[in-house]
């Protein structure tokens, strides 16, 4: 190869190599669906579902870790160590079940990545056969 050949070749090695020496460091980038989750008004010995997904915009796996400590909200799926490939999703479902009137407010945490989500629900007895009616039953 002469020397024209040669410095096509390093002409072309250097740029196709965009951090020039510096490795390219894939990342992921974590998103939450929510900041925070309220369960509204659940009736005592009833329960109320709610979603919060994780979501991976970057370019790398991302791992986290669902806990809780509080009472009477639960995880129902998708709790304890994961792992979103990019692009994609990890739904966690909760879910609040009293069993005697309350107010509750608590954390959910899913490791260093990401803020703590505030949770918070109210629970109220319900006589038996109650039924909400909404007046005027039609809205104009």
């Amino acid at each position: 190869m002469g020397l024209l050949g040669a410095g096509l070749v390093a002409a072309m090695t250097l740029t196709s190599c965009s951090d020039l020496g510096r490795p390219v460091r894939l990342e992921p980038r974590g998103e939450l669906s929510v900041l925070l989750l309220d369960f509204g008004t659940v009736g005592v010995n009833r329960s109320a579902q709610r979603t919060l997904s994780v979501r991976n915009t970057g370019q790398a796996d991302l791992t986290a870790i669902a806990t809780l400590a509080c009472p009477s909200i639960a995880i129902a799926s998708g709790g304890g160590p994961f792992t979103v490939p990019p692009n994609g999703s990890h739904d966690i479902v909760l879910e609040y079940q009293p069993s005697a009137p309350e107010t509750i407010a608590c954390l959910l945490d899913l490791g260093p990545r990401f803020p703590r989500v505030p949770l918070s629900a109210v629970s109220a007895l319900q006589a038996p056969g109650a039924q909400c009616v909404l007046q005027p039953d039609s809205i104009s």
